[in-house]
C-alpha cells in the first residue's frame, strides 16, 4: 500500500517532469499495478477475515447442537428439567458472544496497531533526519581541547582553530 502512495504522490508532485520527460505511461503503468496488488492483499484479507468468521459460526452452532442434545438425552432420562436444558444453551450463548466478538475486534485491533507503527516509525524518521540536519557544536571558547592549526607553503600561510589533538610527525 505504501508503494502504492509513494508512485501516485511522486507522481503528482512532479507532474511536470513525468509529462515533459514523457514517462506518464509508465507511471501509469506503476500506480495500476500497485493498486491491483491493493485490491489483491485486501481482497485476500477479507477472505481470510470471512473464513474466520465462518469458522467461529461453525463452532458456535456445534456447541450449541450438543448442549441440545445432551439436554435432550437428559430431559429424555428424567435428569434435569426443560427450564435447566434451557438454562444450559442460554449460558453456553453468553459465553460464545464475547469470545467471539473479541476474535473480530482483533482485526480492527491489529490495523490500529500498524498504523501506529506506521506513525510512530515516521517520526522516528523525522526526528533523524533533524538530527543529521544540525551542525555538530564546537567546544567552549578557552577549552583545553581548541588548539590552532598553522599550514604554510609556496608563499602563503593560513591559521584556523582544531578540535582535534595536534598530530606530531
Amino acid at each position: 500500500m505504501s508503494a502504492r502512495a509513494q508512485q501516485i504522490l511522486e507522481s503528482h508532485r512532479g507532474y511536470a517532469t513525468v509529462l515533459g520527460s514523457g514517462l506518464a505511461e509508465q507511471r501509469h503503468r506503476v500506480v495500476m499495478t500497485d493498486s491491483w496488488r491493493v485490491a489483491g492483499q485486501s481482497l485476500r484479507a477479507r477472505t481470510v477475515l470471512s473464513m474466520l468468521n465462518a469458522r467461529l459460526n461453525l463452532g458456535e452452532c456445534l456447541s450449541l447442537a450438543a448442549v441440545l442434545v445432551v439436554g435432550f438425552v437428559l430431559i429424555d432420562h428424567n435428569a434435569p428439567t426443560v427450564g435447566g436444558a434451557t438454562t444450559a444453551m442460554l449460558l453456553v450463548l453468553r459465553l460464545l458472544g464475547p469470545v467471539n466478538q473479541l476474535l473480530l475486534v482483533i482485526d480492527t485491533l491489529q490495523s490500529a496497531l500498524a498504523s501506529l507503527s506506521r506513525m510512530i516509525g515516521s517520526s522516528r524518521l523525522r526526528s533523524a533526519r533533524r538530527m543529521s540536519q544540525r551542525r555538530p557544536r564546537a567546544p567552549p571558547y578557552g577549552s583545553t581541547r581548541s588548539r590552532s592549526v598553522t599550514a604554510r607553503g609556496h608563499g602563503c600561510s593560513t591559521t584556523s582553530p582544531s578540535t582535534s589533538p595536534p598530530v606530531s610527525a
